[in-house]
């Protein structure tokens, strides 16, 4: 049982909590869980943003998907672009080719080096990089013997995270202009890059949100292949010693 449950009959059912200089307010009933992430939850869902982001508040509410510190029309447009075009059942399943191709590439490029050394971190990393790169941009931005691509993940501080975000701008910026000159309304759509298009928007906008969808695409799976990765390794020290 958590602690606020215990205190729910003293306090009722919301419970304030001050976590250094952030605020945090618990819903510690159904009902108040309800309220909170349904019937209000266009208001009660913003975000706080960490001061390493490198853009102001309102900035990021006309750019931001992940780190936009409120749920407003923007946000609601994003996050059904995203959820039609890349996360729907269709959109998953008409990409299985691509990412068994990715796989197949991460497959070939490990055998061709039996016997080295590997950061599998780096190589999966490069993988699911370029996966994502062609959901956005039908093309690979990342080679898989390049080293240090895993540094792109931005979760640094500011400073450094402001000069990493723009870097990684970079690696894109040529598809998006050239795409952009070459774009005609109601034409098929090949990838992301042109559902982008078709909604007007701008450089800044395209940049950020790539930005946060290939940092989500890239930290969880590069994470856990680490974990597995550390695991193994203990698990046959600990075969080899017994």
């Amino acid at each position: 049982m958590f602690p606020w449950q215990k205190l729910r009959k003293f306090t009722g059912p919301l419970i304030s909590l001050r976590l250094g200089t952030q605020l945090l307010v618990v819903g510690s009933s159904a009902e108040a869980a309800a309220e909170i992430l349904k019937t209000h939850d266009r208001f009660l869902s913003g975000r706080h943003v960490p001061q390493v982001i490198p853009r102001d508040s309102h900035v990021l509410r006309r750019l931001a998907l992940i780190w936009s510190p409120e749920c407003m029309d923007t946000w609601r447009l994003l996050r059904g672009l995203c959820r039609a075009e890349l996360f729907s059942a269709k959109a998953i399943e008409s990409n299985a080719s691509l990412r068994e191709k990715k796989v197949g590439e991460l497959m070939d490029f490990l055998g061709a080096r039996e016997g080295e050394v590997v950061s599998i971190g780096e190589v999966v990393f490069s993988t699911v990089f370029n996966t994502v790169s062609n959901l956005l941009f039908s093309n690979d931005l990342a080679r898989l013997e390049e080293k240090g691509m895993a540094r792109l993940d931005p979760q640094r501080l500011r400073r450094q995270l402001a000069n990493l975000i723009e870097g990684t701008f970079a690696r894109w910026t040529i598809n998006v202009k050239e795409r952009r000159s070459s774009f005609v309304h109601d034409s098929p759509k090949r990838d992301f890059l042109d559902v982008f298009l078709a909604n007007g928007f701008d450089d800044d906008q395209i940049n950020w949100i790539s930005a946060e969808l290939f940092s989500a695409g890239t930290d969880t799976i590069c994470h856990d292949i680490r974990v597995g990765d550390v695991r193994a390794t203990e698990e046959q020290r600990s075969y080899e010693e017994s």
